[in-house]
C-alpha cells in the first residue's frame, strides 16, 4: 500500500510514457528479471522501450536497478570466491590480473628490438610530389 502510494506521489512529478505500467509493477518485474530489460517487458506486455523510457525518468526505478545490479555483483563475487577456494586456477588468475595489480599481478607486453635491445626506427623522408600534369 505505501509503496502503490509513493508510486502515486513520483507519477505525479515525472512525466512517464502514456499507458506505462504502474511503478511498482515494473519494478516487480525487473527484480524478477535480474535487470534485464526486454525480460520485464515481457513480463509486463510491453516494449521494452517503454521499460527503459520509465527507468530513465523515475528516481524509484533507477534506484531499484542500481540495487539489482549491486545485489548481483554480490552473488558473483561470492561465487567467484568459492572457487577460488576450490582451487580453481581460472578464478584465481582472473582475480589476481583485475583485483592484483597493485601487488604487481599485471600483464603486459614488453617490445624490444632483435635480441632483447632497444628497437631501431628511421623516418622516411617526406615526399612532396608535384601535381599531376595531363600530356
Amino acid at each position: 500500500m505505501i509503496k502503490e502510494k509513493l508510486a502515486k506521489i513520483e507519477r505525479d512529478k515525472i512525466k512517464l510514457p502514456k499507458g506505462h505500467p504502474p511503478i511498482a509493477k515494473i519494478e516487480e518485474a525487473l527484480r524478477q528479471s535480474g535487470g534485464i530489460y526486454t525480460m520485464a517487458a515481457r513480463k509486463l506486455g510491453v516494449t521494452a522501450y517503454m521499460v527503459t523510457a520509465c527507468v530513465e525518468r523515475s528516481p524509484t526505478l533507477k534506484a531499484a536497478c542500481k540495487d539489482i545490479v549491486d545485489r548481483l555483483l554480490d552473488f558473483t563475487e561470492g561465487q567467484l570466491q568459492a572457487k577460488i577456494h576450490e582451487g580453481s586456477m581460472a578464478a584465481i588468475t582472473f582475480y589476481l590480473r583485475t583485483k592484483g595489480k597493485s601487488r604487481g599481478y599485471v600483464e603486459r607486453g614488453e617490445v624490444t628490438g632483435a635480441g632483447g635491445g632497444p628497437l631501431q626506427h628511421e623516418h622516411a623522408p617526406r615526399i612532396c610530389l608535384p601535381p599531376e600534369t595531363k600530356d
